[in-house]
């Protein structure tokens, strides 16, 4: 999973230099190749823009507004996606852990009246140190669980607000693709707004869902650990491990919304189901015209 960070680092560049290079490639073929006059972002304004120095001083406040808006935008949703992956990384380092704790049997006679007999064992010195090793996987997953719920209390009230914006965003994309139909360019455009939110959608769910099946590995694990003949404070050590790894580490929108996978194909699926009822009017009016 650690590999993912520097995946996340390289893409959110990339994303963040293809973003704002497209809007200003646009920008400078409106102000100086095409002959009429027209706005990037459709907007109303209160005066006659189309006129210097007004038309400049619009193209102005929309650049500003758009370059706030990407320093927000680029920054918010790799960070999180980020801690996410650190979070991921550090149970899959657990479960490699539990998995090494492996018994050292050595070889032990047993003399019976009658016969002799062998038989392997454990060491009372092997066992503490699968019990140090135990103990230190322990507090390492007890540190995970303390990560995880401060990222769930300082980022479930914040998603109600991200989730919301982005599945406007998904239906203000779409309903612009099908208001500019018929125009290349500008279907483009939208279908690059709508590509950008769900590289953003992708980053905020996708691992989420993974932090919930490293919690489950790690469950797997611990019992599948080398703890028959184990003392009895060893295996009620590897119970608690247990235990704490049976509940699901789920982030939530509000604490009511999973942030997962699921979340992340329902929003798809309703910006698409908007996007066909709308070609649908659409060719409905063209028909009736």
């Amino acid at each position: 999973m650690s590999v993912w960070i520097r995946r996340i680092r390289t893409t959110a560049v990339r994303v963040a230099v293809l973003g704002p290079g497209i809007y200003f490639l646009q920008i400078i073929t409106q102000m100086f190749i095409k002959e009429e006059r027209s706005l990037n972002l459709d907007a109303w304004y209160p005066y006659d823009w189309t006129k210097s120095p007004a038309y400049e001083l619009t193209i102005l406040t929309q650049v500003i507004g758009v370059l706030g808006n990407c320093s927000i935008v680029y920054v918010f949703p790799p960070l999180y996606a980020t801690l996410v992956v650190i979070a991921c990384s550090q149970l899959e380092k657990v479960r490699i852990a539990l998995s090494n704790i492996k018994q050292q049997y050595i070889a032990a006679e047993i003399t019976s009246p009658n016969d002799e007999q062998w038989q392997l064992r454990a060491s009372d010195d092997d066992f503490t140190r699968m019990e140090g090793q135990l103990n230190k996987c322990i507090r390492l997953h007890q540190e995970i669980i303390r990560f995880i719920m401060e990222l769930e209390e300082n980022f479930s009230t914040l998603f109600v607000g991200v989730f919301l914006i982005l599945m406007l965003s998904l239906c203000f994309s779409t309903f612009s693709a099908v208001l500019r139909w018929g125009n290349a360019v500008n279907v483009s455009l939208s279908l690059q707004s709508y590509c950008m939110y769900l590289i953003f959608i992708f980053l905020f769910c996708w691992f989420p869902s993974e932090l919930t099946d490293q919690g489950e590995r790690v469950r797997d694990a611990a019992w599948s650990c080398d703890w028959i003949g184990t003392p009895v404070s060893f295996q009620r050590s590897l119970s608690l491990v247990i235990a704490s790894a049976n509940k699901e580490f789920i982030l939530t929108a509000g604490k009511c919304v999973p942030v997962s996978k699921q979340t992340m194909l329902n929003m798809i699926q309703e910006s698409i189901s908007l996007f066909m009822f709308l070609m649908q009017v659409r060719g409905e009016d063209e028909s009736e015209e």
